[in-house]
């Protein structure tokens, strides 16, 4: 690291740190996932106190420490605290948060950074809709991190998927009923149309649409299966 950055972030996490500091794991699309230290901001008046969240996003002042890389000044751009005023949707973006924690690693990634901060300003915006934009969130997250699911045709054979098509979930893939095998699970076909919904449309389009809210849990849950064995 040179002497001085200065570089727009993310807090993905806080932990405490000796008595009055903060081990942040930060996010920014130049430097990719980096744990920086926050001194001093557990004391009452300490000036940087509010870059100590999750949520958090800002610019970032990092300079290079012995241990850690010190955070020197930060100027807020966004809090994004209200999604912390609804449970479910709080649970939702803390697991967001820590999926892209997981399974950015070190990388440099604009369009990954991105896609969070979108994912947030919508969420946001519609509290109530938390389940569908986490799952729009997820499918795009599956598909930067170079997985996207193939709803068109079979991942074995290539025969084109309409009634009877099943998961494979140590593939991370849909197939059909000739190529099912131990570990493939049935999917309904409303998921199925669900999952190219999410596909083709974008946050916002999405918001007017009259989608099964069991659907929308059901590929939520599929979705993150799916990450998870792709972060392992």
């Amino acid at each position: 690291m040179d002497k001085e950055l200065k570089f727009d972030a993310i807090v993905l996490s806080a932990v405490d740190y000796k008595e009055y500091d903060k081990l942040l794991t930060i996010f920014s699309s130049e430097y990719g996932r980096q744990v920086v230290l926050l001194k001093g901001c557990k004391r009452p008046k300490a000036k940087l106190r509010f870059a100590g969240q999750p949520f958090f996003f800002g610019e970032f002042m990092v300079v290079k420490g012995k241990g850690y890389d010190v955070v020197t000044q930060v100027s807020p751009k966004r809090s994004f605290m209200s999604v912390t005023t609804d449970y479910d949707c709080y649970v939702d973006a803390c697991m967001a948060l820590k999926t892209i924690d997981i399974s950015c690693l070190s990388q440099k990634s604009e369009r990954l950074f991105l896609l969070l901060i979108t994912y947030l300003v919508v969420l946001e915006q519609h509290l109530d809709l938390h389940s569908l934009i986490t799952c729009k969130f997820y499918i795009e997250l599956i598909k930067l991190l170079g997985f996207e699911i193939n709803t068109d045709n079979c991942q074995e054979c290539g025969q084109i998927l309409q009634d009877n098509v099943y998961y494979n979930i140590n593939h991370n893939c849909i197939i059909c009923d000739n190529c099912k095998k131990y570990d493939s699970i049935p999917m309904r076909n409303e998921i199925l149309k669900l999952i190219r919904i999410l596909k083709a449309n974008k946050f916002l389009s999405l918001l007017d649409k009259n989608l099964d809210s069991a659907d929308i849990e059901a590929v939520k849950t599929l979705v993150l299966k799916a990450i998870e064995r792709i972060s392992k």
